[in-house]
């Protein structure tokens, strides 16, 4: 029998930029985006082969479109004429199309549950906007939204009306006026939503907490829209690694501050998704309602949220991670795009990858996410005209969260030992390393090194930063620029480049895909690997904020068996500042 396999998302963040998907081999490719480049019927019982079934929840269902083989065409998908009663709270006409076709008794191929959390003030019209791009078919008769294949549901909460809608996204009939870009939907009300309201909640004081409202979320659309595949969408503001509790067990107070972090902020109750919340979540429903199973693909449709402190937590609940590590316009993932082809409504599914095997249609789908955002930006794409902009801050990336885990978190606390042991060699290192880590100011540092770059909240692209630690210490060294570690000479510095060398080929079983915007051709960025990871820019820096980040598992003391070689992450930074 067919095991199931899931898939999941997640996205935007404050300000005036926002936001925001493998088994991969020794070579992670990176994309670059250069100039001009880069739904059981009334029919009679049918008899089901068992290839075509496939379980859920421990029963076995066949799927949706051998069971739904004798209902007319026509009738097996929502009826706008027929099935639609529009109201001030949208189209709450729902139960004929469910009592036509019970979407329980049957399995499709993918379910992709998106969490759009858009109460606050900016991100309505995009909610709005999104949801018209699913629901649109294009030119070439593609929608993003639910087919025989494929269910797209959505949880949208918004800053008004109140209430928290929960919609089977339906494809209806394309306008023969220009497609509208996302400013037309800034007085848009739920009546501009042509999908149907499976469930509308009440949303009070009593409000769950961030991480119970998706957990709900998540098991209601596993158990009403069962499917071998599943990928969720967190969508909303994305502002980083937010633990609840930090490494001195103080919590993390609810403010829309960027350097305290989390993703879907909510300006009703007032509340953010932490980290440690997410990972609950999809906890919970892997355990409860798939088995045991982790979700394949967790996608984070936010700024920021690509992160070692972030990704290090997830390991066991998803399998792979789509996201961005840097501030990206408020456009967000290109769904056009990227559903049609889950769906089925493109007419393929994804192509073969390298690194990823041919049946694991997870690793293929995710793989294909940088790619298809580098193209909807190009000229000519979807949303070039809508955000010209958008292309040069692009960063993708696409992260095995197993290999993170087993290898990058490991290599990084070999790397941490041995940078601490060559600062400890000769105390003024410190000096250097700490001007390398600030951010550039000019053409060059001291001894002509250049410094590291960040982006929003401290965050360094983990490439980058390798390679400004690797310049640092060949120069000290004396070792000309590219001698391997071997010829590097002895001591503690030969064992920086070698634990660089280590976090190198981590970073390559780890990174399967990535893309990168026109700003990032610079040598300022060389190494860019599409993974962030937060270093101090002073002790200063390093004294506020250390222990928020040293709640994160990257942080956590390595196995009994493995110390002396590996050490905390942190303990080149104590090092370094103290």
């Amino acid at each position: 029998m067919a095991s199931r396999v899931t898939c999941v998302a997640i996205g935007r963040c404050v300000g005036g930029m926002r936001r925001g998907w493998g088994r991969g081999g020794a070579l992670a490719l990176a994309l670059t985006l250069a100039l001009g480049a880069c739904a059981a019927s009334s029919a009679r019982p049918l008899r089901l082969s068992q290839e075509n079934w496939t379980e859920v929840r421990g029963q076995a269902l066949p799927t949706c479109r051998e069971a739904w083989a004798q209902v007319p065409p026509a009738q097996r998908t929502y009826d706008f004429t027929r099935d639609a009663h529009v109201t001030e709270q949208g189209n709450i006409g729902y139960q004929g199309f469910a009592e036509r076709l019970p979407r329980q008794r049957c399995a499709k191929e993918w379910t992709v549950l998106i969490y759009m959390e858009a109460d606050n003030q900016d991100l309505p019209p995009l909610a709005y906007w999104q949801l018209h791009e699913m629901e649109a078919f294009s030119r070439a008769g593609q929608s993003g939204a639910s087919t025989l294949d494929a269910d797209v549901v959505v949880q949208l909460d918004l800053d008004r009306p109140s209430g928290i809608r929960r919609l089977h996204v339906f494809g209806v009939a394309a306008s023969s006026e220009p497609r509208p870009g996302p400013a037309a939907f800034k007085d848009a009300t739920p009546r501009d939503i042509r999908s149907p309201i499976v469930e509308l909640l009440p949303e009070d004081n009593d409000v769950a907490a961030p991480e119970e409202e998706l957990a709900q979320f998540l098991r209601w659309g596993v158990t009403s829209y069962p499917a071998r595949h599943y990928w969720v969408v967190v969508w909303g503001h994305g502002m980083g690694w937010r633990p609840r509790m930090t490494a001195s067990g103080q919590p993390v107070p609810p403010d829309q501050n960027i350097t305290n972090g989390g993703i879907g902020l909510d300006d009703h109750p007032g509340t953010v998704l932490d980290v440690t919340g997410l990972r609950e979540a999809l906890a919970a429903v892997s355990r409860e309602d798939l088995g045991g199973r982790p979700f394949d693909v967790l996608a984070t449709d936010a700024c920021l949220m690509q992160s070692v402190e972030v990704l290090a937590e997830l390991g066991g609940v998803a399998r792979y991670a789509i996201g961005s590590e840097q501030i990206e316009n408020y456009l967000g993932l290109p769904y056009r795009l990227l559903l049609p082809r889950i769906n089925g409504s493109a007419g393929a599914g994804p192509p073969p990858q390298e690194g990823c095997m041919q049946s694991d249609v997870a690793c293929r789908f995710a793989t294909l996410v940088p790619a298809e955002m580098a193209r909807s930006l190009r000229p000519g794409g979807p949303y070039a005209e809508i955000a010209p902009d958008a292309r040069e801050p692009l960063t993708e990336s696409v992260l095995d969260l197993n290999e993170t885990g087993r290898l990058l978190v490991p290599a990084l606390r070999q790397l941490s030992a041995a940078l601490s042991l060559w600062t400890a060699e000769e105390p003024l290192r410190k000096i250097t390393l700490q001007d390398v880590l600030l951010p550039p100011q000019g053409p060059g540092a001291l001894g002509g090194l250049r410094r590291t770059p960040d982006f929003q909240g401290g965050m360094r692209d983990l490439g980058v930063l390798l390679d400004r630690l690797e310049r640092t210490v060949e120069q000290e060294s004396g070792t000309p620029s590219g001698a391997t570690a071997t010829t590097a000479g002895t001591g503690a510095g030969q064992k920086v480049l070698t634990a660089i060398a280590a976090v190198r080929s981590a970073l390559g079983q780890t990174v399967l895909m990535a893309a990168f915007g026109t700003r990032y051709q610079t040598e300022e960025y060389v190494g860019m690997a599409g993974v962030s990871i937060w270093v101090p820019i002073t002790g200063d820096d390093y004294q506020s904020r250390g222990d928020f980040f040293a709640a994160s598992p990257l942080y956590a003391a390595p196995p009994a068996a493995r110390k002396g070689i590996e050490q905390p992450w942190r303990m080149w930074l104590d090092t370094l500042y103290q």
